[in-house]
């Protein structure tokens, strides 16, 4: 069994910015990156004096936010210059505590996955679902960059952060996950590929964005095609196959009528 399968079953200026009270709380999650010569939160770079320390600094920034939106906030930090990552929570007294017993070694290509894998399924069973899907989404992003996307780990690691962000209700992004597992289990003519967009349909039925409907069930119809012409599919699976297509019609059916201003179909029969 897969190890991957457990959880299934300027400164200153700067720093104004962040503290500003116009700031708009968005979020209580952060991805912090600290690297060498820059640091990183959600992609933005922070400024640092050269005496200051880079986790102070980091720090200082929670902080702020926390102080600003009077709750704490949690954050992944990966430190590429010791080769860790670890789950920090930052409250709005300031103080700080790690959220793991202690910084997890940055997966390579020669090991340190399994230790991940541990620490995701002991936070997703402490029901900390979030920092697991995070804590997933972060090994997925450093296999892909190790390995490669394709590589059988770093597949893996998609399609259980695909189930983390499902069970985080982030159903967009599971469906964007779930997609590319399958797509790149059927180029490497996986079986287990039809599993993945039996998933895929499931997730796909989650989705209220019409826009989201109409995109990922064209791709789901052209997945489940690939499928049919190849006759990879059971029996009882074959029939999901014409129900995405007649959903997607009725989907497209309703949002071309709400266009034009047309009277539209019941909603049961778009989202039955």
């Amino acid at each position: 069994m897969s190890r991957f399968a457990t959880v299934r079953k300027s400164q200153a200026s700067a720093r104004q910015a962040v503290s500003s009270p116009e700031i708009v709380k968005a979020h209580t999650y952060f991805t912090v990156v600290i690297s060498v010569d820059r640091t990183t939160i959600n992609g933005e770079e922070i400024p640092t004096a050269d005496t200051e320390d880079v986790n102070e600094a980091v720090l200082d920034v929670l902080h702020t936010y926390a102080q600003a939106w009077d709750t704490a906030v949690d954050g992944s930090v990966t430190d590429r210059r010791q080769g860790v990552l670890f789950l920090i929570r930052v409250e709005p007294d300031g103080s700080s505590s790690m959220l793991t017993d202690s910084p997890i070694p940055l997966p390579t290509p020669s090991g340190g996955v399994d230790e991940w894998i541990r620490h995701i399924n002991e936070l997703a069973a402490a029901g900390r679902l979030e920092h697991a899907y995070r804590l997933a989404g972060s090994l997925r992003e450093r296999l892909a960059e190790e390995v490669g996307a394709d590589h059988t780990d770093a597949v893996e690691s998609r399609a259980l952060e695909a189930y983390l962000a499902y069970l985080c209700q982030d159903h967009r992004s599971a469906m964007v996950l779930t997609l590319g597992v399958a797509r790149i289990r059927l180029r490497q003519r996986d079986p287990s590929a039809v599993e993945d967009v039996v998933r895929a349909t499931a997730v796909w039925q989650r989705l209220c964005d019409t826009g989201a409907v109409l995109c990922h069930g064209k791709e789901l119809v052209a997945l489940w095609d690939h499928l049919t012409a190849n006759a990879a599919l059971p029996g009882d699976q074959g029939r999901l196959a014409p129900y995405v297509a007649g959903r997607l019609r009725d989907v497209e059916r309703s949002s071309t009528a709400t266009r034009l201003g047309l009277k539209q179909p019941a909603a049961g029969a778009i989202f039955a």
